[in-house]
């Protein structure tokens, strides 16, 4: 648990922005795929955190209390107790992600960096847009679409959230 913690915390104290372009320079073949990875070891630490800190309160639920003192195994209590109820964080979690991941993903390409150029994203569209002022919509749609996209997935984590509360 200590080791897993002193990693997440080594991973928080670096600056993304610095993370994202030392791992880039490292991926030397620019891909979908290495931004994935990028976005994936970025985030990885708060899904970690959460994660961890639903356990630890889980650890002393009155229900896993009396798992352990009827005598079931700590896998089974782990994997019928406490694992189900500490997800449920962690999906709402990844919910807002796909929202942070959408738009670092546009600003990479907005930038420059990141996907290959021949592959279209929208912010590489807006990057275009830039050089032609006169084309509105070269803005306007790439633009609404990144902002459908991020309050989709925040809608979607805010439903998810308000289901679970209103089950528990």
């Amino acid at each position: 648990d200590m080791i897993t913690l002193r990693i997440m915390e080594v991973f928080r104290a670096i600056p993304n922005i610095f993370l994202i372009l030392v791992l880039i320079g490292l991926l030397r073949n620019p891909s979908v795929w290495n931004i994935i990875l990028i976005i994936g070891l970025i985030r990885w630490p708060t899904i970690a955190r959460y994660l961890r800190a639903e356990i630890m309160k889980l650890k002393m639920a009155d229900h896993v209390l009396a798992a352990r003192a009827i005598g079931l195994s700590r896998i089974k209590i782990f994997l019928d107790h406490i694992l189900p109820l500490a997800l449920s964080p962690v999906i709402i979690s990844c919910a807002f992600g796909f929202s942070m991941a959408i738009l670092l993903e546009s600003s990479l390409s907005f930038l420059g960096i990141g996907i290959p150029v021949d592959q279209v994203t929208w912010g590489s569209i807006l990057k275009e847009a830039r050089s032609h002022f006169s084309s509105w919509w070269l803005a306007l749609f790439p633009g609404l679409a990144i902002y459908l996209t991020v309050i989709l997935f925040n809608s979607i984590g805010d439903t998810v959230n308000e289901a679970i509360r209103g089950n528990g």
